[in-house]
């Protein structure tokens, strides 16, 4: 990482390590507009461990910024909407330490994904920094996640320490509830073969 981060200290862009959920391979992908760049992340700009920052672009951002409170990272992550390039960087570069959704908090889990890091997304749009397709596209990435959320969760009953309620009252804000419960059952269906076959 070291190498990589010394071959880019005088361009400086925004580069986000997404630690191979991209599944592009060994690879990193530069992009030229802040809106490809948040295109291509889709839900994982709400993934927290990948965000890094230049000090002199953290330096810029006002000390009287109000950082969301669920996702204070997004304010670092977007600060810098108007770069020449921005690189996702999807080689594997760490083990997660810790992938035991018992212990991942106790928060509110469909108000935080069906409501507020979306709302994020929303606000780029209205701040017009990003285009209305891109918006659209980061929405369905959203909707995958929300599915495989009210799979493993609701259906499959894994454990979690997250707080599942509300479920129907945050999803139906910005997404068809009957769609992801739908589309739920069918994941539900062909990872409960997968489980049966073991």
């Amino acid at each position: 990482m070291i190498d990589f981060l010394e071959r880019y200290e005088k361009e400086k862009p925004v580069i986000y390590f997404s630690n191979g959920t991209m599944r592009w391979g060994p690879i990193y992908k530069e992009f030229s507009t802040f809106d490809e760049f948040v295109r291509n992340l889709g839900i994982w700009g709400t993934w927290t461990s990948g965000v890094g920052i230049w000090k002199e672009d953290f330096d810029r951002i006002s000390k009287d910024y109000n950082y969301d409170r669920i996702s204070p990272h997004a304010g670092i992550l977007y600060s810098e909407r108007k770069k020449s390039k921005y690189i996702i960087n999807d080689l594997y570069w760490m083990t997660e330490i810790d992938s035991d959704h018992s212990k991942k908090g106790k928060y509110n889990l469909y108000k935080a994904f069906a409501l507020d890091e979306f709302i994020i997304t929303i606000n780029l749009y209205r701040d017009g920094d990003i285009s209305v397709e891109t918006l659209k596209i980061v929405k369905e990435s959203f909707e995958k996640f929300l599915i495989k959320l009210y799979c493993d969760f609701n259906l499959l009953k894994r454990p979690c320490s997250y707080d599942l309620d509300g479920f129907e009252d945050y999803v139906d804000i910005f997404f068809n509830k009957k769609d992801i419960i739908e589309e739920s059952n069918l994941m539900y269906l062909e990872k409960s073969k997968g489980i049966e076959q073991e």
